[in-house]
């Protein structure tokens, strides 16, 4: 496999959450383009068995690899518990990240009684990927985690404020507050939306977006296969697909992304025999 600097950085979710990590590489890797996959056909992953979602997770990530990306972000919690070992095996030419990993880190810095809250879905809670991530780190005394059922549809739709939003997250954050945590991991790439409404609720403890440092671990991992990129000529050119209704990712993309969706071309990806096709991406032999 050949791989090019000025290739294109893969980055999936099963919908808008992932764009949380997608707005982090547009203002730190701003020479780079972005090829954004939602699986909006299957989402929410959270709610589906951690077959199904490996399942998805790694044809997503064979479509991008093969296709020429230069490196895939998972940008989903269950997707990097379930499937990213395998994938790190498989293409060892690039780099291949998940949000865990980064997000146990950054919690396990911001702790200071060691007592670590996770919000996340019902699909990550039940890996324990999150509790095995954070057990193997210094100063992490205690994890708590809440599945979070209502939130992902939310963010689906658009809906990250109000007295429906208000409900949800005094609810899930009720737990922690028993618990007494001290930082929170949003343990979905969806909740950082929901941040102003979870501060809200409760300001009181370190609330950790995993995405800042897994942009920061893609990065180095980027300069160590020397496949960073160091200019640009012209304009960006982003691609994102969906597996769901494209005007409405269209709207999606606006409404989370701003003027930054100008930057973007939206075509549809469709599943064919358990495999992702993207137009303008070679398909896959395997």
């Amino acid at each position: 496999m050949v791989v090019r600097p000025d290739a294109p950085i893969g980055v999936f979710d099963s919908g808008y959450g992932g764009l949380s990590v997608t707005i982090e590489i547009l203002q730190r890797l701003e020479h780079d383009n972005i090829v954004f996959v939602a699986d909006q056909a299957h989402v929410p992953y959270g709610t589906r068995t951690l077959n199904q979602v490996a399942g998805f997770a790694s044809a997503i990530t064979e479509t991008l690899a093969v296709g020429g990306c230069k490196a895939v972000v998972m940008a989903c919690n269950i997707s990097s518990a379930t499937a990213l070992p395998a994938m790190v095996q498989e293409y060892k030419e690039i780099p291949i990240l998940g949000v865990i990993g980064p997000g146990a880190e950054s919690a396990s810095i911001a702790t200071i009684s060691g007592r670590v809250g996770v919000l996340a879905t019902e699909g990550t809670v039940s890996s324990e990927a999150y509790v095995r991530a954070l057990e193997q780190l210094p100063r992490v005394a205690s994890v708590v985690q809440v599945a979070c059922p209502k939130l992902v549809p939310l963010v689906e739709a658009g809906t990250i404020s109000g007295a429906e939003v208000d409900s949800a997250v005094r609810e899930y954050l009720q737990p922690l507050r028993d618990a007494s945590v001290d930082a929170v991991i949003l343990g979905c790439t969806h909740y950082p939306f929901l941040l102003k409404a979870l501060q809200k609720e409760w300001s009181l403890p370190v609330y950790v977006n995993p995405a800042y440092a897994t942009v920061t671990k893609l990065i180095a991992e980027l300069g160590g296969k020397r496949l960073n990129r160091s200019g640009h000529v012209g304009a960006r050119k982003h691609l994102a697909v969906t597996t769901g209704d494209v005007e409405e990712f269209r709207s999606g993309l606006r409404w989370y992304l701003g003027d930054k969706a100008k930057e973007f071309t939206v075509k549809p990806a469709t599943w064919r025999k358990g495999k992702l096709v993207i137009p303008a991406l070679p398909p896959s032999s395997k």
